[in-house]
């Protein structure tokens, strides 16, 4: 073979070799084409410089990749991370808002309906509780329980001059008449105020006897179209011409009765029949 032929049959081989370098070097080739390859490599200087060159290339590339990016890179990269994050929360909340306000529409009317309705029967029931208040203050045995409680443990009295205590009926809007009570023998310890509930009593507090025979007596002065006393334990006695309910409760006796639109309430330490004659001269009594 002549000199010219063999120097084109080297540089078919290049060119040939040429086209499988990348895999070559990347060792992915066939068995058959890298046995080729090896062989041509090993015989052709300028092609095994081509191989090195290409090795010394993809190691100083992995050498790079290794290489830790720098923190103003990495801060930046961190921050575009958050950004992005947040576009996509915004999104889906903005997607569930969407929903949401769609549902709303639609339970709007029969809410507001609804709401109305409640209204209308709160307002009605509050005032229906009201005017049931007004006009009668402490129904049942609860005030009857009270002002047994306020004649178990009595606070002092606001008032100890008969004429002071008469001086009360401006918060109470009846006559507050002690001297009815003086009549019978009872001394007047003095009176005061007594709220009850919405509404207002006078507390009138009596001692009857002396040394260990003292008594106890407490006479509960009311409007009786305001404030209505009663209780289950009490049962109408007639005394005299006076109509009075008479029982007892938490270990006392009380007598309710009225006379001239004033209501009264006497709760005592005497026996039944005492408090239904107390009350009997508050009914008869001028």
């Amino acid at each position: 073979m002549t000199a010219e032929a063999r120097v084109s049959v080297e540089k078919d081989e290049c060119r040939e070799f040429g086209r499988v370098l990348a895999p070559f070097l990347d060792g992915e080739l066939q068995s058959e084409a890298l046995v080729d390859a090896e062989a041509h490599v090993a015989t052709c200087e300028n092609c095994r410089e081509r191989v090195q060159l290409g090795q010394a290339l993809r190691g100083t590339m992995k050498k790079v990749v290794r290489v830790q990016a720098p923190d103003a890179l990495r801060a930046r990269l961190a921050t575009a991370m958050v950004a992005e994050r947040a576009r996509s929360d915004a999104r889906e909340r903005e997607v569930a808002k969407s929903r949401w306000l769609s549902s709303w529409r639609s339970m709007v009317p029969l809410a507001g309906a609804a709401a109305v309705g409640l209204a209308f029967f709160a307002a009605k029931g509050h005032l229906a509780s009201r005017q049931s208040a007004f006009n009668h203050a402490g129904l049942g045995d609860t005030l009857l329980d009270e002002l047994v409680a306020e004649h178990a443990r009595p606070l002092p009295p606001e008032q100890t001059d008969p004429t002071k205590v008469r001086a009360l009926a401006q918060y109470v809007g009846v006559p507050v008449q002690p001297i009815r009570f003086l009549k019978s023998g009872a001394r007047l310890v003095g009176g005061r105020v007594l709220p009850v509930h919405t509404e207002r009593a006078a507390m009138l507090q009596y001692e009857i006897g002396n040394g260990g025979d003292m008594r106890r007596v407490s006479v509960f002065i009311y409007d009786p179209r305001r404030i209505q006393v009663n209780g289950d334990d009490l049962s109408l006695h007639a005394v005299g011409t006076a109509n009075v309910r008479v029982g007892r409760t938490q270990g006392y006796s009380v007598a309710v009765t009225q006379a001239d639109g004033v209501g009264y309430a006497v709760a005592s330490d005497l026996e039944e029949d005492k408090s239904a004659q107390l009350a009997a001269l508050l009914d008869s009594q001028e």
